[in-house]
């Protein structure tokens, strides 16, 4: 029986209450794939904080055309109780969710008579409705904007409301993922490799783990895009999955598909594919920098570097050239093409390595990263770090290689020239002019050198966040695209940067699309796992995600090797602590930040609310407000409700009830919400 069989019958009202949700704006949105949430057109949430009055918004969404019978109801949400009881119940969620929808003006979204209960989904889009419907003939640019939110189950909070609820809720499940996977699977099967198609089959696998069909195309993906660490990567989550899960391997064709990658040349990509002109790119290892001294200990930075020689040699990608071989030679780039030098510092339990390459007969850094590693790791551990190391280097030689055939050497100094501009104007004194000045640079870095990765980056940066620090009331919009799209380049240009996944991630994360952003987040941690500004960042993406224990553990790994003084990771912890509902470690870490912006003002009046300090609640209103209008550059005149409402732009909250409690605290400290 067909994917289409199984749900005949039933389609056909899902298609019609599709048709009708999107023939005209609706007044709501109502989303269930992952947590049910209400939201207004705009994406404000509207509170429903029962779960059996989101769990009856979800049935009658998803009841053909929108209408469900009383005593189905009932049996489905009150099923473990008596017949009176059970209708009672349901009268009184009825009661709060017609309260709910009268608050914002949609009392008649919701009808019932003796017998029926029904929505008006010409008033509700329905997000699941939309994708079952479209999945087959939308645009795969469509899909990705409809299945970009879409992680974990459908509505995933409603689990164990009661026995029939959660047997209904396993079928529903099971009809719309298995729908929109053998839909979405048939088209993408037949396209060409992509960074669309990519995105959308990790939507796949993560919308069910157990299709491997999906886990091989994402294989196969990652190596047409050389990244088959990455795939490899993706094949150890999934054998561990499987076997946490059902005590058994993948399937064989799964298996050996990942070592057929493990062996084989990956392919090119779908974009311009990396040339060296006929030959392997040379690089030439320089001596690196140790401070301290190297012991010979056999422990330290010796044995990681010399294993790192070693590795890059063996990948037989590239020539490696010893400093024995420049002896008496006066021309250096005849005998190389790129220097990799490296610095090697202690750092507690750590050993920091700094890796940077310049061309021949040049400081210009083209190239560079960071890497915290274990300085007593066992060798298995050890050798997952050099071939992380290794691999960030291949990486960037071969990005380096296509740069020198596609950029000039006049082009690539202009770009670097406005790249240390631009940060110098960023690092030093940010204020608003200088933002824009540091803007402008960068884009002029990125003009002339497209593959200027680290330019590139910055850029991201300042788009998708620092702009937003001192532009009060500016629209987000349009910088965040132009952000996302850099993004994407820079993940195109490496996939193997630690930075550029944790730039595409918090992109998706600013744009809701929260899956994907999970998914990078988590792809920046196994590239590089040591490293402080990685995890903090990681930290925070986890916390809006709703992960707080996860976003808590790398908090404290990233306060625990990195200097404490930084400004930046204290407000991370404020934020964290804050959803940890752990207010008193939250105003804590307040104290210790040097600078209050508005997004910092906010998350101290909610943690002082919370934590019952009304006094430092007021003060930090008082400051939110004052800076607020005193920064505020918005097309309407400053208001403190249109500053929250800019600030709830900037806080991508998962969860509504993480949004809910935030919004909650502004209010106890007296901030019109």
């Amino acid at each position: 029986m067909t994917v289409r069989r199984v749900f005949e019958g039933r389609n056909s009202a899902m298609s019609t209450a599709a048709a009708a949700s999107v023939s005209r704006p609706a007044d709501m949105r109502l989303h269930l794939l992952g947590p049910v949430r209400l939201t207004d057109p705009r994406g404000a949430p509207i509170a429903v904080p029962s779960r059996k009055c989101r769990a009856l918004l979800a049935s009658l969404a998803l009841g053909p055309g929108g209408r469900v019978t009383r005593a189905r109801l009932a049996e489905l949400l009150w099923g473990d109780r008596a017949e009176p009881q059970a209708k009672a119940s349901l009268r009184q969620a009825m009661h709060e969710l017609r309260r709910i929808l009268v608050d914002v003006g949609a009392e008649d979204a919701m009808m019932a008579d003796r017998e029926h209960v029904a929505l008006d989904l010409e008033r509700l889009l329905v997000d699941a409705l939309t994708v079952v419907d479209e999945a087959a003939t939308a645009s795969l640019v469509e899909l990705d904007g409809r299945l970009g939110e879409w992680q974990g189950d459908i509505m995933s909070d409603l689990d164990g409301l009661c026995p029939s609820f959660d047997e209904w809720l396993r079928e529903e499940r099971a009809r719309c993922r298995d729908l929109v996977v053998h839909a979405v699977m048939s088209r993408l099967t037949s396209e060409p490799p992509s960074d669309l198609v990519l995105r959308l089959a990790r939507v796949i696998v993560r919308v069910d783990p157990t299709h491997e069909p999906g886990h091989r195309l994402l294989m196969q993906l990652y190596a047409a895009q050389n990244d088959r660490g990455g795939a490899l990567a993706h094949y150890s989550r999934i054998e561990r999955f499987f076997e946490e899960e059902f005590g058994a391997a993948p399937h064989e064709a799964t298996r050996e598909a990942a070592m057929g990658l493990a062996e084989a040349a990956a392919p090119g990509f779908a974009a311009t594919p990396v040339r060296t002109v006929g030959r392997r790119p040379r690089l030439l290892i320089c001596d690196p920098v140790r401070d301290p001294p190297d012991k010979g200990d056999g422990s330290g930075a010796a044995v990681l570097l010399d294993d790192l020689a070693f590795m890059l040699e063996r990948s037989q990608e590239i020539d490696l050239v010893h400093l024995d071989d420049m002896s008496g030679n006066t021309d250096e780039s005849d005998l190389h093409d790129l220097m990799l030098h490296a610095k090697v510092r202690s750092a507690g339990e750590l050993v920091r390595v700094y890796l940077w390459m310049t061309p021949p007969s040049s400081r210009l850094r083209v190239w560079s990263e960071r890497f915290d590693v274990p300085l007593h790791a066992p060798p298995q551990v050890a050798d997952r770090t050099t071939a992380r190391l290794a691999a960030a280097v291949l990486a960037g030689v071969a990005g380096q290689m296509q740069t020198m055939e596609v950029t000039g050497a006049d082009g690539r100094t202009a770009s670097y020239a406005h790249f240390m501009r631009g940060r110098t104007l960023v690092d030093v004194m940010p204020t608003r002019d200088r933002l824009r000045q540091a803007m402008a640079h960068f884009e002029d870095a990125v003009a002339d050198d497209p593959r200027n990765l680290i330019a590139t980056i910055y850029l991201v940066r300042l788009l998708n966040t620092q702009l937003f620090e001192t532009e009060v009331g500016a629209d987000p919009a349009p910088a965040r695209q132009r952000a996302r799209e850099l993004a994407t380049r820079a993940f195109e240009l490496d996939p193997r940067s630690a930075i550029a996944n944790v730039m595409v991630g918090w992109c998706n994360l600013r744009q809701r699309r929260f899956g994907e952003a999970k998914w990078y987040i988590e792809h920046a941690l196994e590239l590089n796992p040591h490293h402080p500004e990685r995890l903090t960042d990681a930290a925070t993406a986890f916390m809006y995600l709703g992960d707080h224990e996860r976003a808590l553990s790398c908090l404290a790994d990233a306060l625990a090797m990195g200097p404490a003084g930084v400004d930046q990771r204290w407000a991370d912890a404020l934020e964290v602590h804050v959803m940890r509902r752990d207010f008193a470690t939250a105003l804590e870490a307040a104290d210790k930040l040097r600078s209050l912006d508005t997004r910092r003002l906010a998350w101290l009046c909610v943690a002082a609310a919370h934590g019952d300090r009304p006094d430092r609640a007021a003060v930090a209103k008082d400051g939110l407000l004052a800076l607020g209008e005193t920064m505020w550059v918005g097309d309407d005149s400053f208001t403190p409700a249109r500053l929250v409402e800019w600030l709830f732009h900037q806080l991508p909250f998962a969860r509504s009830e993480d949004e809910i409690l935030f919004r909650r605290g502004l209010e106890m400290a007296g901030v019109p919400v």
